[in-house]
């Protein structure tokens, strides 16, 4: 595509800079920027660089998947001992996470360094956990393009071929709550990695959905259950008044409850409707 100066600096800042020690200088990866010179095209070169298959394996069994945005402290990050690595302090260790923003009271808040790294980390818990294609040929990248035409029923169908493939050991001697996590950590990657607009535990005045996606035209307000069905995940939604914060947008806004079964491990109850 063609971008004017403008753009196009932004988006290399955006894929490329935003290492930084203070919250408030940022550097660039150099590797990451060398690679894209040569290349002439935006892509997560983090990994050639060393791929991180014990972190990744270690996010995967902790169910860490949400690592924008978080709270800690410069001495929380300087505990480092191999009896008991601490998942977020050996992100911050080894480049994965950066210092987005220094309170005044020496609180830090952490998150990914670009795009590159959130991209790059996106796609190898995606092939860690769940296959690049589901059943019957269909690419979870098509998931995007169902969204954006709001095809509910293709959605449904990209999502059960991806959670029907999941290893048989993913989640074992796990408890109801963590594999619930986990699920809800699944299509938080997975709407990530495909660029969807998504906010996981979406505060509102009498809980919080599980996840809302957003789109031009539709505001999609996800409610996900383990064992249950996916009428009382639906009804929560309007029980809880999770549409509510969103009553001045003018896009369409839509409730969707989603039932999992751990006995089959199989996507088993979907209803969707306006709200």
């Amino acid at each position: 595509p063609q971008y004017t100066r403008i753009d196009f600096l932004a988006k290399v800042r955006l894929w490329y800079n935003g290492y930084s020690w203070d919250g408030v200088t940022k550097l660039y990866n150099p590797f990451g920027i060398l690679l894209f010179l040569s290349n002439r095209d935006f892509q997560a070169f983090w990994f050639e660089s060393g791929t991180p298959t014990f972190l990744a394996k270690k996010m995967q069994e902790e169910a860490f998947f949400y690592a924008d945005n978080i709270e800690t402290n410069s001495s929380f990050l300087s505990q480092y001992s191999l009896d008991n690595v601490e998942i977020t302090s050996l992100m911050f260790q080894a480049g994965y996470l950066t210092i987005k923003e220094k309170m005044q009271d020496g609180d830090l808040i952490l998150s990914y360094p670009n795009q590159e790294v959130r991209r790059a980390m996106y796609s190898f818990l995606m092939d860690g956990i769940a296959p690049v294609r589901g059943g019957n040929g269909v690419s979870v990248a098509h998931l995007k393009k169902a969204f954006l035409a709001n095809d509910l029923a293709k959605v449904e169908s990209i999502l059960e071929s991806t959670f029907g493939s999941l290893a048989f050991d993913v989640y074992t001697h796990q408890t109801q709550q963590q594999v619930e996590g986990f699920y809800h950590g699944l299509i938080h990657i997975l709407f990530k990695y495909l660029g969807l607009y998504i906010q996981s535990e979406v505060h509102s005045l009498k809980g919080r959905a599980d996840s809302i996606v957003q789109t031009p035209t539709h505001i999609y307000i996800f409610e996900f259950k383990i064992n249950s069905d996916a009428e009382t995940a639906f009804q929560q939604i309007i029980d809880k008044k999770y549409a509510v914060p969103y009553q001045a947008d003018s896009r369409i806004k839509m409730g969707i409850g989603v039932n999992f079964n751990t006995v089959t491990r199989q996507l088993e109850g979907w209803k969707d409707a306006v709200l």
